[in-house]
């Protein structure tokens, strides 16, 4: 059974000097001043800091192309009762009109959800802002371990129609998304990442290969080529580090010794 830490430590066995630092981050605002009192220091000895991706405005201008789609589109896949439904479900459970955000995909309008006063986790910087913030301000190289352009192939992957299935299975059992949701930030402040990895997959579904195994894949080699030019801070989602197929298995089976560090 894999220790329950958000930090890791990774180094060749042949140089253990040179030490890199790999923290779980999740995609929402938390307001723990254990972590952020953490990552302001972890960060601090390196001069490189990488994100899951890069959060630069060129970036961000690029994602936001492919996000967007057509308002008509969501009337091509809901009908209007439904769709009326669902606006007065999230409305009153989670303070967000979905009608303003027609012009985006809907995995992107069900991301605002997790920021509803409902979990307790306020609406300041998520996490991977937070850690970029920290580098930019420390005078850090900052980059991201997948592009943005990695980013958006794999979206391009998913067709339109998984997303309005889900945000309709969301409406119909809500309350038990919610306790589904409120259960992951427990076992994220629990640093259980056993447990994030378990839930990352079941909820993936048929898209587990896609949007999990292969970016594992992706973000191991990436972060084995940036550490043997030189060690660096790397940030991405806790569901990533933990099990057979998770990016501390790979590096392991890349030769890296791989020790966990305490917040």
């Amino acid at each position: 059974m894999i220790e329950k830490s958000l930090a890791w430590r990774i180094y060749r066995p042949d140089q253990p000097e040179r030490v890199s630092l790999i923290f779980g981050t999740i995609h929402l605002a938390i307001s723990d001043d254990r972590i952020s009192d953490y990552l302001a220091k972890a960060i601090t000895p390196y001069d490189e800091v990488y994100t899951e991706t890069e959060l630069s405005d060129e970036g961000s201008a690029y994602l936001n192309r492919h996000i967007m789609i057509d308002r008509a589109v969501w009337h091509e896949h809901l009908d209007r009762r439904r769709y009326d439904k669902m606006r007065r479900i999230f409305q009153k459970t989670y303070q967000v009109d979905i009608e303003q955000y027609r012009f985006i995909r809907p995995l992107l309008v069900m991301s605002l959800f997790y920021q509803s006063p409902l979990f307790g986790l306020g609406r300041g910087e998520k996490l991977d802002q937070l850690i970029h913030r920290y580098a930019l301000e420390q005078g850090k190289k900052v980059g991201g371990i997948e592009s943005i352009y990695d980013q958006v192939k794999i979206m391009n992957q998913i067709p339109l129609s998984y997303d309005f299935d889900q945000m309709i299975k969301w409406s119909k059992h809500v309350t038990k998304v919610n306790q589904k949701l409120k259960k992951l930030i427990r076992y994220y402040l629990q640093q259980d990442i056993a447990a994030l990895y378990r839930y990352s997959s079941r909820s993936l579904g048929s898209h587990r290969a896609l949007l999990l195994h292969d970016r594992n894949q992706l973000m191991a080699d990436r972060i084995s080529e940036i550490h043997d030019r030189q060690p660096a801070f790397f940030s991405f989602g806790a569901g990533h580090l933990a099990g057979a197929q998770g990016v501390l298995a790979l590096l392991k089976h890349n030769k890296y010794i791989v020790k966990s560090h305490n917040l």
